[in-house]
């Protein structure tokens, strides 16, 4: 009966915004056997293994994913970050409009998240891995950010990668997009792309959008 109450409140002029919570099915997997609790469709079918059931779902909901509104891939989220952007997408003043969530990430841990609108790749650019008196160091340090924008490759990419967003992100509020995920990826994730999704986020901000950065990979520095 979902799309008939969806259906109803349009009808009667009720706004609604639908959010569709996934992840991938082995990350899924690894959720139902840590609480130790049955997928609703082994238990209604006791023939299904977990990864069959899990295949049966996706398949009864693609008609409703396809219809949300926003996605969210929460593989590579805790908690706590999955509660930080369902905040954000929700609680945020309604006045606010389009919500630009920028990642960072390395490509070596897991890929790109999964609900990115826009992915950039940076291991183009100079890496500073290599160069020992700053490799331990992050995209958030002065010192990443003199020595990746001494080179001018980088200071180029930079300015074609802002100069593209600046130009798309009044074309999809003006569509009515709420929410648009932009992520930046190095072999790390803790140095190039860093350094990107915090530049390119501070310069959309200053423009008046709503921004939230997050870098994926920095919390393993500290495991």
């Amino acid at each position: 009966d979902v799309f008939w109450a969806l259906d109803t409140l349009k009808s009667n002029g009720i706004s609604y915004k639908l959010l569709y919570l996934d992840c991938d099915d082995e990350v899924l997997e690894r959720r139902f056997k840590a609480t130790r609790r049955r997928h609703p469709l082994c238990s209604q079918n006791q023939a299904l293994n977990l990864r069959e059931a899990i295949t049966a779902e996706r398949k009864l909901l693609e008609s409703l994913r396809l219809r949300a509104d926003i996605a969210l891939d929460t593989s590579n989220l805790s908690p706590t970050d999955c509660k930080n952007r369902i905040v954000a997408l929700f609680a945020s003043d309604p006045q606010a409009g389009m919500q630009i969530h920028i990642n960072s990430f390395g490509f070596g841990h897991h890929g790109a998240p999964g609900d990115s609108d826009l992915v950039f790749d940076v291991r183009c650019l100079p890496n500073p891995f290599y160069e020992p008196s700053i490799k331990e160091r992050t995209g958030l340090d002065d010192a990443i950010d003199r020595y990746v924008f001494s080179f001018e490759v980088s200071r180029a990419l930079y300015a074609k990668i802002l100069d593209m967003l600046l130009f798309l992100l009044p074309l999809y509020r003006a569509e009515g997009k709420s929410s648009l995920v932009v992520s930046f990826g190095c072999t790390g994730g803790r140095h190039r792309s860093v350094l990107f999704a915090r530049k390119i986020g501070e310069q959309i901000a200053a423009q008046g959008y709503a921004v939230h950065v997050q870098h994926r990979e920095l919390p393993r520095l500290n495991d």
